[in-house]
């Protein structure tokens, strides 16, 4: 019950900010419309292929939706209880420190979709005349695809936050990976547009798994089989950035220890 209680307080406290949830939608609204006269541009203008730009504006509305919904406060929040000494308090209370920072990002996640991602995504089918080219049938999978990377950008974003233990401050780090997580997820530019060596590197790595494997399923670009694939690869890299989380999680006991001496 302590964990729904946390999950609800962060779902609530993210409607406080009126101006905040405006400035949201608007901003979101805006990055679609950019995306969708780059891709007219790209596809050849007004004579463009109408069923390439239908795919390609989808594609863009679906990852648009995806940056409000992923949570990458946790580093900030982890890292702010750091830098003001606020993290020895978490180590006296009755619930996991992890867990207690998950149901927070569950709840935040929630609350941004409910008031930004839902109007989003009705101004985005006005904008784009009701042409979103959206497979319903694999929607079940999209979800679950998801709710995996969900977990996977906060593993790698409590990862960052945990780093302030050791680096003092990680906030630098944590706008780099921002930014790098979009470009090399595919959420920018898909990855089958990337010269082929980069490719090759960016598919190495577990970035694409939340944005383009999402929004690929999503517009209908994968078949089943690699569907599965890619969701075996995805939670394969959950457990390794859950292991990764522990074991920073264990040094960073070590040097809240040190320092108390």
């Amino acid at each position: 019950m302590a964990y729904l209680h946390l999950i609800y307080i962060d779902f609530k406290n993210s409607f406080v900010y009126k101006i905040d949830t405006v400035i949201g939608i608007f901003s979101s609204v805006l990055s679609l419309y950019m995306y969708i006269f780059l891709w007219r541009a790209l596809l050849g203008g007004e004579a463009a292929d109408v069923a390439a730009l239908r795919e390609m504006v989808t594609y863009q509305a679906i990852g648009v939706l995806l940056v409000i919904c992923y949570d990458m406060e946790v580093a900030s929040l982890v890292g702010g209880k750091v830098m003001d000494g606020s993290i020895s308090m978490d180590f006296i209370k009755p619930y996991s420190f992890a867990l207690s920072m998950l149901c927070g990002s569950i709840g935040r996640t929630a609350g941004n979709f409910v008031k930004k991602g839902i109007p989003y995504l009705a101004m985005a089918f006005l904008i784009t005349g009701f042409q979103l080219q959206i497979r319903l049938d694999m929607f079940p999978v999209f979800c679950v695809v998801v709710l995996g990377n969900m977990l996977l950008y906060w593993l790698i974003f409590f990862s960052i936050g945990l780093l302030h233990f050791i680096l003092i401050s990680a906030k630098w780090f944590r706008k780099i990976m921002g930014d790098l997580i979009k470009i090399l997820g595919g959420s920018v530019v898909p990855i089958w547009y990337f010269p082929k060596q980069l490719a090759g590197i960016v598919l190495a790595l577990p970035f694409w798994l939340l944005f383009q494997f999402p929004q690929s399923v999503l517009i209908g670009k994968l078949s089943m089989q690699e569907i599965r694939t890619n969701l075996l690869l995805l939670y394969v890299w959950v457990i390794v950035f859950a292991l990764a989380a522990v074991i920073l999680w264990r040094i960073s006991v070590r040097f809240i220890t040190i320092q108390g001496g």
